[in-house]
């Protein structure tokens, strides 16, 4: 999970992800509609590298982002986009 976090998350390749997904969802969460603290959320890890928006990967809100990961809110710093 290191790797995931110091290298992956990192990657240029991740970055213009994240890109295409929150535009393919309209930069809000699927959730609830919101459109500020979006995290970009892996339904999946199979396919790292080449995620597909809506099979692999969706736009949450950072709390409903939490409510999924299954944490309390001051456990996890996750990347926030506006």
């Amino acid at each position: 999970m290191k790797w995931y976090l110091t290298v992956y998350l990192q990657s240029q390749y991740w970055r213009s992800k994240r890109e295409e997904t929150l535009n393919f969802f309209g930069r809000k969460c699927t959730e609830c509609g919101i459109t500020f603290d979006l995290c970009v959320h892996h339904l999946n890890y199979k396919n790292l590298w080449r995620e597909e928006p809506h099979k692999d990967v969706t736009v949450l809100c950072n709390d409903h982002h939490k409510e999924v990961e299954g944490i309390e809110h001051d456990e996890f710093e996750v990347e926030l986009v506006a």
